[in-house]
């Protein structure tokens, strides 16, 4: 197990490879914040823990494996969890579960496959197109917004 107590900033040019098999717990107040023109690798099989105070801010660019899982620790609330926050990134996450952890994106395109949502309240996308494919969600909303108004913008969803 990981314990991670402060924030951790990824700076731009730089990347952060969070290893297979890990097993990785944000505590107290701690973010992984990853700068524009920095990236967040995580490899197959890594599990990544947090509660309300926690979550993941990428402004850069991120690559998720396979079989990863966003958990909440603690008895209450939330783990406010993944916050893709670069207007042009192309996400795709494929096998990967949400237990009582957010999905939020603000990216050009996102690409959801044989994922899990599990009781996280909602998953959000206000910008850029949307596939889900294959996905299950339980006690959790799928919330998409079109913020820019954008009239080309696709929203694909098939189960």
């Amino acid at each position: 197990m990981i314990g991670v107590s402060k924030d951790v900033h990824v700076v731009s040019g730089k990347q952060f490879q969070i290893l297979s098999n890990a097993d990785v717990h944000l505590l107290n107040s701690a973010d992984l914040i990853v700068d524009a023109g920095a990236t967040l690798i995580i490899e197959d099989n890594v599990t990544i823990s947090g509660n309300n105070s926690n979550q993941i801010i990428v402004n850069g660019n991120i690559q998720i494996g396979q079989n990863v899982t966003f958990n909440k620790h603690g008895s209450t609330g939330f783990f406010t969890g993944l916050l893709l926050n670069n207007s042009n990134m192309q996400t795709n996450i494929d096998n990967v579960t949400f237990n009582e952890a957010y999905l939020t994106n603000y990216g050009a395109e996102l690409e959801i496959i044989n994922s899990n949502f599990n009781d996280c309240r909602w998953v959000f996308s206000h910008n850029g197109d949307i596939t889900i494919d294959n996905c299950t969600f339980n006690e959790t909303w799928l919330f998409l917004e079109n913020m820019q108004n954008d009239p080309d913008m696709l929203a694909r969803i098939y189960n």
